[in-house]
């Protein structure tokens, strides 16, 4: 980042087309687990959605998105700029996508500034996405929480 420019917002996703893991002929878990813990904790859950049918074929020619980063710089916190950021990625850039959208509700520290600031609350975190159409997967008191949404219920 140089020192004349400010970035606002920066939202990172992967996505992930069944048709590649059909391809492969592999498990999504398997598939994710190559990458990291986290993918490999989507990747559980994506199979799970398919094993037990969840979602109505949310999967067949759509793709799992996983949003591993949102970070909206300090000074711009409280504009609800990430959820805006999130719903305008899905409604133009991504507008005829198919399939499931996954996050992890974490803490993570903001590449967007220099200063350290400590926001530390995951259950926060899920509130916030919620106002976007997510999830929570599980019920269990985490520091990382689980979070899904069909693409096509993402509140625009």
């Amino acid at each position: 980042m140089e020192d004349d420019q400010i970035i606002i917002a920066r939202l990172e996703i992967t996505e992930f087309p069944d048709e590649w893991k059909e391809e492969m002929e592999t498990s999504w878990h398997n598939w994710l687990d190559a990458l990291d813990g986290d993918h490999a904790i989507v990747g559980a859950r994506a199979d799970q959605i398919v094993d037990e049918d969840i979602y109505e074929e949310d999967f067949y020619y759509g793709s799992l998105y996983y949003i591993w980063r949102l970070d909206v710089h300090p000074n711009f916190r409280g504009e609800e700029i990430g959820i805006k950021l999130i719903n305008y990625t899905f409604k133009h850039l991504l507008r005829n996508a198919q399939g499931i959208v996954f996050l992890i509700a974490k803490p993570m520290q903001s590449r967007l500034s220099k200063t350290q600031i400590n926001f530390n609350s995951s259950s926060r975190l899920s509130k916030y996405y919620r106002r976007c159409g997510f999830k929570r997967v599980s019920k269990e008191r985490s520091k990382s929480i689980l979070m899904e949404v069909q693409v096509h219920e993402i509140k625009i």
